[in-house]
Protein backbone atom coordinates (compact mmCIF):
# COMPACT_ATOMS: atom_id res chain seq x y z
CA UNK A 1 0.00 0.00 0.00
CA UNK A 2 1.70 3.17 -1.22
CA UNK A 3 0.39 6.47 0.10
CA UNK A 4 0.82 9.72 -1.84
CA UNK A 5 1.91 11.88 1.11
CA UNK A 6 5.42 10.80 2.21
CA UNK A 7 5.48 13.31 5.07
CA UNK A 8 2.29 11.82 6.49
CA UNK A 9 3.66 8.25 6.35
CA UNK A 10 6.91 9.35 8.01
CA UNK A 11 4.96 11.02 10.79
CA UNK A 12 2.72 7.94 11.13
CA UNK A 13 5.71 5.57 11.39
CA UNK A 14 7.49 7.82 13.90
CA UNK A 15 4.32 8.15 15.96
CA UNK A 16 3.88 4.37 16.10
CA UNK A 17 7.53 3.79 16.95
CA UNK A 18 7.24 6.31 19.78
CA UNK A 19 4.07 4.60 21.02
CA UNK A 20 5.69 1.16 20.96
CA UNK A 21 8.80 2.43 22.78
CA UNK A 22 6.62 4.12 25.40
CA UNK A 23 4.60 0.92 25.87
CA UNK A 24 7.76 -1.16 26.29
CA UNK A 25 9.12 1.39 28.77
CA UNK A 26 5.96 1.25 30.89
CA UNK A 27 5.86 -2.56 30.72
CA UNK A 28 9.50 -2.66 31.83
CA UNK A 29 8.75 -0.41 34.84
CA UNK A 30 5.71 -2.53 35.76
CA UNK A 31 7.73 -5.74 35.48
CA UNK A 32 10.48 -4.30 37.68
CA UNK A 33 7.95 -3.27 40.35
CA UNK A 34 6.25 -6.67 40.22
CA UNK A 35 9.53 -8.56 40.40
CA UNK A 36 10.68 -6.45 43.38
CA UNK A 37 7.41 -7.14 45.20
CA UNK A 38 7.62 -10.84 44.33
CA UNK A 39 11.21 -11.08 45.56
CA UNK A 40 10.32 -9.29 48.81
CA UNK A 41 7.27 -11.50 49.40
CA UNK A 42 9.25 -14.66 48.58
CA UNK A 43 12.02 -13.64 50.99
CA UNK A 44 9.48 -12.87 53.69
CA UNK A 45 7.66 -16.17 53.12
CA UNK A 46 10.90 -18.14 53.20
CA UNK A 47 11.93 -16.46 56.44
CA UNK A 48 8.49 -17.03 57.91
CA UNK A 49 8.47 -20.69 56.86
CA UNK A 50 11.97 -21.25 58.23
CA UNK A 51 10.94 -19.61 61.50
CA UNK A 52 7.85 -21.80 61.73
CA UNK A 53 9.87 -24.95 61.00
CA UNK A 54 12.42 -24.06 63.68
CA UNK A 55 9.63 -23.30 66.14
CA UNK A 56 7.89 -26.61 65.37
CA UNK A 57 11.16 -28.52 65.80
CA UNK A 58 11.83 -26.67 69.05
CA UNK A 59 8.33 -27.48 70.34
CA UNK A 60 8.66 -31.09 69.22
CA UNK A 61 11.98 -31.63 71.00
CA UNK A 62 11.09 -29.63 74.09
CA UNK A 63 7.98 -31.71 74.84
Amino acid sequence: MILRQPSYTKFYILFHLFGIIRLLYHLNILLQKLSKELIISLRFNNRHNLGMKKWKLYKHFSE
